[in-house]
């Protein structure tokens, strides 16, 4: 399997336990090297939890982690048809991402939204060295693609802000201006023109 994304769960994920329950966290060290060492192999990565937004980011801000993930879904919603949109708005397969969650409802669900993800329970003591495998695998990767996907992640966010419904609206919204001269130099171009 190729894997181009990994998507993360945050408590009992990330961390040992609930941010929403004033739990004291403890970051999982390993977890933390995998995001950062498979961001700079070409593996990007995204988050998928149930937990209020700016709680989750000021934490993981906290933790130096923010910068590391893309297209970031913290929401109290159903994750199968988050995890959707993520792989939607990213361009990317299922078959080419890995979830993981501790919580065996939210696996079955993003399977059965997700037809061909990989899904990894983070309690499973497999975990661990499957993602250990997946570094392996791309060891000799150095690429990372966080600001690509960045861009991608700004033209979603000004799509939903201007709420424009298609890609002719919106080109439309950019202001871009076309001037065809018609000149007997240009002749040989006509076609691609």
């Amino acid at each position: 399997m190729k894997v181009k994304l990994i998507i993360w769960d945050l408590d009992d994920t990330l961390w040992s336990g609930t941010l929403a329950e004033g739990d004291t966290l403890h970051l999982s060290e390993f977890r933390t090297s995998v995001i950062k060492k498979s961001n700079k192999s070409g593996i990007v990565n995204a988050i998928c939890s149930k937990n209020d937004f700016e709680m989750a980011k000021a934490r993981l801000v906290d933790y130096g982690l923010w910068d590391e993930f893309v297209f970031p879904r913290i929401e109290f919603s159903p994750k199968g048809a988050l995890v959707r949109w993520i792989l939607d708005s990213m361009q990317l397969r299922a078959e080419n991402t890995i979830f993981v969650d501790d919580n065996s409802m939210n696996l079955k669900e993003v399977e059965h939204f997700a037809p061909g993800i990989t899904v990894l329970d983070a309690n499973s003591e497999d975990t661990d060295a499957i993602l250990q495998k997946v570094l392996d695998d791309n060891a000799n990767v150095e690429k990372n693609r966080i600001d690509q996907y960045r861009v991608l992640e700004k033209k979603m966010d000004d799509r939903v802000t201007s709420q424009i419904d298609s890609n002719e609206e919106f080109l439309r919204t950019c202001g871009i201006k076309i001037t065809m001269v018609r000149r007997a130099e240009n002749l040989p171009y006509s076609e691609r023109i």
